[in-house]
């Protein structure tokens, strides 16, 4: 069966359809997309348009939708706050969270984060990790694509959580990750912090702790920040599935 071209769209419906701007580059320029080709159109929140290119102009592509999808999307509601650290360690970051269907992504920026973005910098980053987020979901043909928010001052964030369950992961908490997840309805929507590369201060876990954020430790390896979002995650998955 031939695969469908994925091309990030909204909003989607039946009937006629014309990309123009990044759809069209992405599709004409970088594939070559065809007349007759099939497309699949998604919207980064569950909807999906499929259907064929019909035409091509200069700087438009036109398509056909004959199908709208709804997908089946059985994921809990996730928001992964994630700590600058150096360099563009968080582009990794974020990639590995939309592969595994985080709902939001909130950078945010911690006493210890080395890296400090005014904002110019901080929208420049932002504008960046939202294109990630919508390639990665169209890459690994995930239904949603993360909403991408900040950098936001930490205590802000562990302030502002709606999440009734909030946990924020330090290697000498006493809680268990698991243990923390199995005190919560099955599916609640859940808040995950991360720390810079020196982890949190001892100012910050209290104030997450004022909020009603729990500290909890994932098995006895200390891992790097680069590295926890996709393992807490990962665990959150199985954790899900059993």
């Amino acid at each position: 069966m031939a695969r469908r071209l994925r091309v990030f769209h909204s909003p989607i419906a039946l009937g006629p359809v014309t990309l123009r701007g990044s759809a069209f580059a992405y599709a004409a320029v970088v594939h070559r997309a065809r007349v007759g080709q099939l497309v699949e159109l998604f919207d980064g929140h569950g909807t999906a348009g499929r259907g064929n290119f019909t035409g091509f102009e200069a700087d438009a592509l036109h398509i056909e939708v004959t199908e709208v999808v709804v997908a089946n999307d059985d994921l809990r509601d996730v928001r992964l706050i994630q700590c600058l650290g150096k360099g563009d360690k968080i582009d990794d970051v974020l990639r590995d969270a939309c592969e595994l269907g985080v709902k939001e992504f909130v950078v945010a920026d911690a006493a210890r984060s080395v890296r400090k973005l005014d904002a110019a910098a901080g929208a420049k980053l932002r504008a960046r990790l939202e294109r990630i987020a919508a390639d990665t979901a169209r890459q690994a043909l995930t239904p949603r694509v993360a909403n991408v928010t900040g950098p936001l001052p930490l205590l802000d964030v562990f302030a502002q959580a709606p999440e009734p369950l909030r946990l924020i992961l330090h290697p000498l908490a006493p809680l268990p990750f698991f243990e923390a997840l199995a005190s919560a309805a099955q599916g609640t929507a859940l808040a995950l912090a991360i720390g810079p590369e020196g982890g949190f201060t001892t100012a910050e876990i209290a104030g997450a702790e004022a909020h009603a954020w729990l500290p909890v430790r994932l098995g006895s390896s200390v891992l790097r920040t680069e590295t926890m979002g996709a393992a807490a995650l990962g665990a959150l998955r199985a954790f899900d599935d059993t």
